[in-house]
């Protein structure tokens, strides 16, 4: 296995002859899996430069298998999700025009592995708005609606004077509400985090809700167990200035600090994140509203 993906490496690099463009489609299949494992080892580790340094490389493998093999459909909901973690963790803080070119090619991925579902496509194809061609979607198609949904919502996020971020919220809302409704518990719980940070950041005449953001922070939090720390960490970040809680804004970071991050080995470095992402904000604890 790890020899396919070698040569489906070194063929993206230029450095095998003709005919490996062949090679690359008859390998795609099986090196699918080894790309899984590698992310879900990745999530597991606990150097966060080590990743920093690492996901460009797989990013760039990704892309370049996907030249190949641009119907792909595990390929590509890894690639959404890749894109999304890479811009979310690491380039967003720093630059946020790079990370919203990285999120909307996240989400261009993700919108192609949903439209492997034919029905869906071929609404869509027709004129249905999404609210109702996101009907069409089934439980399988869940992975590809969240990191969809998320890539789309961080590059909304970073483009709120763009009239097309006002004009795409409707799809997205669609797609994170179909996601939560087949699988409420996907990844800790994070379709209710996202519609908690979503409630807390919009003002009340555009639908904002303290009580619905509160609610939906207490869905996120009972079925992650407290395992997933950006859980608390948003909590922290947008819930807690919206009430003017310094107590519950301090007191959830540290908790957060406090927690070891191996607590479920299976996110340790999305815990390693968040851990770092709490010390910056109680460092920054006197630039919010109280």
């Amino acid at each position: 296995m790890r020899r396919i993906l070698l040569a489906v490496a070194l063929c993206l690099a230029g450095t095998l002859p003709a005919g490996c463009s062949s090679l690359v489609k008859g390998g795609v299949r099986q090196a699918t899996p080894l790309l899984e494992s590698m992310i879900q080892q990745v999530q597991q580790g606990d150097d966060i430069h080590l990743l920093r340094e690492g996901l460009p490389p797989l990013l760039l493998l990704l892309d370049g298998l996907l030249a190949e093999t641009p119907d792909n459909r595990s390929l590509l909901v890894l690639a959404s999700q890749a894109n999304m973690a890479f811009a979310m963790g690491f380039i967003e803080q720093e630059d946020a025009e790079r990370a919203g070119r990285i999120y909307r090619k996240g989400k261009e991925y993700g919108l192609r592995a949903l439209k492997r579902n034919r029905r869906f496509a071929r609404a869509l194809g027709a004129g249905e708005r999404y609210p109702e061609a996101v009907g069409h979607l089934t439980r399988k198609d869940v992975p590809a609606l969240f990191w969809t949904a998320g890539n789309w919502a961080g590059w909304m996020s970073l483009n709120l004077g763009e009239p097309k971020a006002v004009f795409d919220q409707p799809k997205v809302l669609a797609l994170m509400r179909r996601a939560l409704e087949l699988e409420e518990t996907y990844y800790y719980g994070t379709a209710h985090l996202f519609f908690a940070v979503y409630y807390a950041t919009l003002p009340r005449m555009m639908g904002g809700s303290v009580e619905k953001s509160r609610e939906a922070f207490e869905a996120a939090a009972r079925i992650s167990g407290g395992r997933f720390l950006l859980t608390d960490v948003f909590c922290a970040q947008y819930y807690a200035p919206l009430v003017g809680d310094r107590e519950l804004f301090e007191s959830s970071l540290r908790r957060v600090l406090d927690t070891p991050p191996d607590i479920d080995p299976e996110i340790r470095l999305m815990n390693e994140l968040a851990r770092e992402r709490a010390r910056r904000l109680l460092d920054r604890v006197e630039e919010f509203p109280w």
